[in-house]
């Protein structure tokens, strides 16, 4: 039986997400283009999602991929803008600097690509590229954050409630999360920002998803 669809990403989200109003979470684990054409193909995309939880973005303004910009936003800061502007539904997010906070020990990475089992091999496998930055630093990693907090609720330590946009036009700062921490803009809050997570408790959650 194959696995490859016939139609469309975009169309297959509009179509589940109708199927199943108010029951589905979407981790976004890269740019946010498809979300975003979801959102323009079926104006009640967004209000008919449970909650979408998404890696991207800079609350800081401390890049990884331009100077102001984490690369999920930076490769479509159009995608980015419509769906923190248009989605009705709870929308969290994973910033690059939570990464950096949460960063980890080598030995936790070798163990969770270490242990006897398929799914760690695999993990090893197609982990090959993470330790080209061993001597560099800590072992920080992202999308995992998106899905566990999915997953467990409960390892969210702290987060802030704020109105966020995405810089569309800056020479430097194009894909740039805009968050407005003072209120200035006077718009409604959209966005929940994920600040702390108890990384122990995450540390378990890895583990035990490759047992």
């Amino acid at each position: 039986m194959s696995l490859i669809k016939s139609n469309h990403a975009v169309s297959g989200l509009i179509n589940l997400v109708r199927e199943n109003a108010g029951q589905i979470n979407i981790a976004a684990l890269g740019p946010l283009t498809n979300i975003a054409l979801a959102c323009r193909m079926d104006p009640s995309f967004g209000k008919n999602i449970k909650s979408l939880y998404a890696m991207g973005g800079t609350k800081h303004g401390k890049g990884n991929h331009t100077v102001s910009a984490e690369f999920n936003f930076a490769a479509d800061p159009e995608a980015a803008y419509i769906v923190l502007k248009e989605m009705s539904c709870h929308v969290s997010l994973i910033t690059w600097e939570l990464c950096e906070d949460h960063s980890m020990e080598w030995d936790f990475f070798y163990e969770y690509v270490g242990k006897n089992s398929l799914k760690s091999r695999f993990m090893k496998k197609i982990s090959g590229a993470v330790k080209d930055f061993e001597d560099g630093g800590p072992f920080i990693t992202c999308d995992p954050f998106v899905v566990s907090v999915i997953v467990e609720p409960e390892i969210v330590l702290n987060t802030q409630t704020v109105h966020a946009a995405v810089e569309l036009q800056g020479v430097h700062t194009r894909g740039q999360l805009v968050v407005d921490w003072r209120g200035i803009l006077g718009q409604p809050k959209n966005v929940v920002l994920i600040d702390k997570l108890d990384i122990e408790a995450f540390k378990r959650l890895m583990l035990k998803s490759v047992n």
